[in-house]
């Protein structure tokens, strides 16, 4: 084919030289220069491509997330929630804390050895925490029982908790007491010879009269007897006097014995770039060809050059001419800006723009379950983000925050409390009693002098054992029933009082139950007592299903058994004072104070009752005592339950 030509007064780029932006080139002959000339030096203008950043520029990010590496260029994202930037935020430990609701000594307790002791501790129910050294606790039992005696506000409180209560269940401390303490072990009776003197004494009989066995009462029971019988169909004689069936008394001849009372003592215990050839004899020749290419043939001289065309099917760039495409090798631009674009690679759109912080962020060597974080201006570091980390802080609130943690307070940590801080500070041992508010003391039990014993009163080498001693330990050693004696120091046996066949009759003689009652053969006279309510207001008398009386007149002396029981369909009501019609009105010098009368029963509440039989009086009136000395009436509202009872026994001078 013959050669073609075309005059051309664009200018030749030389092999080797770079053809400039502004012609469409790249502005350099490598491609690190062609970079730096299209503004995208890697490391300079755009990012290095980073396997870290790629992991990172996959996820699809959304609010309240963070990213955190799970392997080598791989990551994923995790909550993070304003309060969870709120933690991280954070500048140093007390920070964090006072953002968890964590602030010690406010929110949590601080730490203490006394604490630690006790959290240590396999509690079960029923057991309160003693010191047995410093900072270190045990657990010891606490009853119910141990418990109402703790809460008790006074020593008054604890001896009725422990039924205690002096002047009721146990004596009151009293001269004559200790003067019967300091007896010696002497057999037989107690007498009273003096204020706070007493003696032992020994029933003796009378010759031909009574006859007495075992009259101090130490080797059994004392036994009275008379020398012939005295029943009633019996003509008894006694030193010249005969009974017949009247006895008549002398003023002082009768001993009392219904007032006795019975006491009881209860101890508890988370593709190729083309390349332009230029010959030595300044001749371009084009060719057919996949990829153009430029031969230039000799050596160009002067201001016209000379190009062969071969089978030209493409297009030819001149300088100053159309931009080089990007498909003929090119960039399409003749700025480096236009050239970004058309190669696809606009820094803030298509590229990222170099930033020393993704510098540092791409040299990090991940791992998984990292997190970046920042130790200086554009440095960063990586630290572990575990799951539970991750747990952590997707968290909405402190609250939510400590229950991630496992610290809540009042369930999984103890809230701060002023108790506490007084407790952790008790330095010696011993019980541990609260004084006052926030203030605590060691306390120590102590025994009394006499009566019983405590073993490890501090409770440090073991429980508080209470043992019983001296005349105490000896009334509890007792194993049958009857009336106590005391037959020696720290010595008490069980005794009864018997009679003897048609002479003197016994009830109750060992006391188990009832006061015991001797008595002589005569015969009752039986009688239905009536019930009044006296003053008072709203009164209504009850009505018994038994109603029952029986008395006997010796001497003078009449004697009355009274049993009031059951609901007769009417309950009792009102403030009005219970009196009992009496069987024989009172003689006019009958002595006004109080005695023991017997007991009432309303429901399963009881009274011990008390009577008062003024002069010439023909009912009995009935009290009985709220406290030790305070006297109140038994009232119909006493006898206001189905289930009430009066019982009373008791003799009066007619």
């Amino acid at each position: 084919m013959p050669d073609q030509y075309a005059k051309y007064t664009s200018t030749i780029i030389p092999a080797g030289t770079a053809l400039p932006i502004a012609e469409g080139g790249t502005g350099g002959i490598t491609a690190a220069a062609a970079r730096t000339a299209l503004g995208i030096a890697i490391g300079v203008d755009v990012q290095a491509f980073d396997t870290e950043l790629a992991a990172l520029a996959g996820l699809a990010s959304a609010a309240d997330r963070l990213p955190y590496f799970t392997g080598a260029g791989t990551a994923a994202l995790a909550t993070f929630t304003a309060f969870g930037r709120s933690v991280v935020d954070d500048a140093d430990a007390p920070a964090a804390r006072t953002t968890l609701g964590l602030v010690i000594g406010t929110d949590v307790q601080a730490f203490d050895a006394t604490l630690l002791s006790l959290a240590a501790l396999g509690t079960v129910a029923d057991r309160i925490a003693y010191t047995t050294a410093l900072d270190v606790w045990a657990e010891t039992p606490l009853t119910a029982f141990g418990r109402s005696i703790v809460d008790d506000a006074s020593a008054a409180a604890g001896r009725t908790t422990l039924g205690v209560v002096i002047g009721t269940d146990v004596q009151a401390w009293d001269t004559d007491l200790d003067a019967l303490a300091a007896l010696d072990a002497t057999a037989g009776y107690l007498v009273k010879t003096g204020a706070a003197a007493y003696a032992r004494r020994t029933l003796t009989g009378t010759a031909n009269q009574v006859a007495v066995t075992n009259g101090d009462g130490t080797v059994g029971n004392p036994v009275l007897s008379t020398p012939q019988d005295i029943h009633s169909g019996a003509s008894p004689t006694f030193a010249g006097l005969t009974l017949n069936g009247t006895l008549t008394r002398a003023a002082d001849s009768i001993i009392d014995l219904t007032g006795a009372a019975t006491r009881t003592l209860d101890l508890i215990n988370s593709t190729v770039s083309q390349v332009a050839n230029f010959r030595a004899d300044g001749t371009l020749a084009f060719r057919n060809g996949t990829a153009l290419q430029i031969i230039l043939s000799g050596t160009p001289t002067g201001a016209d050059k000379t190009a062969t065309f071969q089978d030209v099917t493409g297009t030819v760039y001149v300088t100053s001419g159309t931009d080089v495409a990007v498909a003929d090798g090119g960039t399409g631009s003749s700025t480096a800006a236009g050239a970004r674009t058309n190669l696809g690679l606009v820094i803030g759109t298509d590229v990222q723009a170099f930033d020393a912080t993704l510098l540092s962020l791409a040299a990090l060597g991940t791992v998984a379950d990292r997190v970046a974080y920042t130790t200086a201006l554009d440095t960063w570091a990586e630290t572990p983000l575990t799951a539970f980390g991750r747990s952590l802080i997707d968290d909405a609130s402190a609250a939510a925050g400590r229950t991630t943690l496992g610290v809540v307070i009042g369930t999984d940590v103890q809230a701060w409390d002023a108790d506490l801080d007084a407790v952790a500070a008790l330095a010696t041992t011993g019980l541990a009693a609260r004084t006052g508010a926030a203030t605590w003391a060691n306390r120590t039990l102590t025994a009394p002098a006499a009566g019983f014993t405590i073993t490890n009163p501090a409770g440090v080498a073991g429980d508080p054992t209470f043992v019983l001693a001296n005349d105490l330990s000896a009334l509890e050693g007792l194993g049958t029933t009857g009336l106590a004696v005391r037959s020696a120091a720290d010595t008490w046996l069980t005794r009864s009082i018997v009679g003897t066949a048609d002479q003197v009759t016994v009830a109750n003689g060992d006391g188990v139950g009832g006061n015991p009652t001797l008595s002589i053969p005569t015969a009752w006279t039986t009688f239905t007592p009536t019930v009044t309510l006296v003053g008072g207001a709203g009164n209504v008398v009850p009505v018994y299903v038994t109603n029952t009386g029986r008395y006997r007149n010796i001497g003078g002396v009449v004697h009355v058994d009274i049993y009031l029981t059951g609901d007769g369909g009417l309950e009792g009501a009102g403030t009005g004072r219970f009196n009992v019609a009496l069987p024989v009105a009172a003689n006019a010098s009958h002595p006004t104070n109080l005695w023991g009368a017997g007991y009432g029963l309303n429901g399963t509440t009881s009274f011990a009752l008390y009577g008062q039989i003024a002069p010439s009086a023909t009912t009995v009136e009935l009290s009985y005592f709220s406290l030790i000395n305070t006297v109140v009436d038994f009232t119909g509202a006493d006898q206001n339950n189905t289930i009430r009872t009066v019982r009373l026994k008791f003799f009066y001078e007619a």
